[in-house]
């Protein structure tokens, strides 16, 4: 394949979807199906690839993470403004962001601290504040939450008010966590 680099990036996106579409017809989720074979195929597969075909790929991938990336948050922004949720709850927003924020915070500290134990050149606790404030912002959470299996086929309060959750989560973490990510570093 080496001597076809189309072919080899044609093969990247055969995997890429053929991973999406195995987990969803088994009825897992394909978008966390393509997000893990995306590390394995960033990992092992891109140093047996060709030199333009790593190039490319690079840059072709690059795009259409660019691509997808604004329209999902097109679609999060649009979703706050034209969906008429009918449930929601303040405190349960800020319940799971605080949640949220110690989740990662439990997360980010102990594995640093037993990273640390081994690595040569240490993560700086300011860099671990940084790492547990900038977080992911969640749009995969906010996709995930939309294709939430419904409860005897019917869309109810229950789904209405992880949606309505999970997009305040995401809004916060976007607007407040990423437009202060800059000023803290």
């Amino acid at each position: 394949l080496k001597k076809y680099p189309s072919k080899e990036i044609t093969v990247l996106f055969l995997y890429a979807y053929g991973s999406y579409a195995l987990g969803e017809l088994i009825d897992l989720s394909g978008i966390m199906s393509l997000f893990f074979t995306g590390i394995v195929l960033s990992h092992y597969n891109f140093h047996n690839l060709s030199s333009i075909t790593q190039e490319s790929s690079t840059y072709t991938f690059k795009a259409f993470a660019h691509s997808t990336e604004t329209v999902v948050f097109a679609y999060m922004g649009l979703s706050l403004f034209t969906s008429r949720f009918s449930s929601w709850s303040g405190w349960m927003i800020v319940i799971a962001i605080l949640a949220c924020l110690l989740g990662r915070a439990l997360n980010t500290f102990p594995l640093s601290w037993l990273a640390n134990r081994k690595r040569k050149k240490k993560i700086p606790p300011a860099m671990q504040f940084v790492i547990w404030f900038a977080g992911l912002r969640g749009a995969i959470a906010f996709a995930l939450s939309l294709n939430m299996p419904t409860f005897d086929g019917k869309w109810d309060e229950t789904n209405e008010f992880v949606v309505t959750t999970t997009l305040g989560i995401v809004m916060f973490t976007t607007f407040v966590c990423g437009g202060l990510t800059a000023p803290i570093l």
